[in-house]
């Protein structure tokens, strides 16, 4: 059995019964787009954070640009997308660097992570709903910031200490 409980602009609640070591169960899970989370890089090294009031929490954030995957999109398509209109950059390069199921327990959605190179500026192009203020920091200060807990987001956390852990010397 399968019963949308929600459905909203950005996903939905589905209802779903499902066989667990011959015992049946009824699971809630949210259906949402793909999304694609961008670490963008300027040509002095500095990263390109936004920090966007979040609703849901009541505060400011410290965030990767991101969004979701429109349909027929590619993933680099998106994150090419999504990155000129929170940040009005543009990028030359585009390379895949990882990704991961936010909440496998949660969503079937997976966020597919990508380093941005070769930025142009330009001009943002926000949705009407978001607030987003750009904030240039080394990548030494973002990961003080992740040190502190100052920057706590998820997508942030892991994009920041993935490409730290893969690229640069400890």
């Amino acid at each position: 059995m399968r019963k949308v409980l929600f459905r909203g602009q950005d996903f939905s609640v589905v209802e779903h019964d499902a066989l667990v070591r011959g015992k049946h169960y009824r699971f809630a899970r949210v259906v949402e787009r793909d999304s694609s989370v961008i670490l963008p890089f300027l040509d002095d090294g500095r990263i390109v954070l936004e920090r966007q009031y979040r609703h849901a929490i009541g505060r400011w954030v410290y965030e990767l640009p991101a969004g979701h995957i429109e349909k027929g999109e590619s993933p680099a398509k998106a994150a090419a997308r999504e990155l000129k209109e929170e940040t009005g950059y543009s990028a030359r390069e585009m390379n895949f660097l990882f990704k991961t199921y936010e909440l496998p327990d949660l969503t079937s959605a997976i966020r597919h992570y990508y380093v941005a190179r070769g930025l142009v500026r330009g001009r943002q192009r926000m949705d009407q709903t978001e607030t987003i203020k750009l904030v240039l920091l080394t990548m030494q200060k973002a990961m003080e910031m992740i040190d502190d807990n100052i920057i706590d987001d998820p997508c942030a956390v892991a994009g920041i200490l993935y490409y730290c852990r893969k690229f640069r010397k400890a």
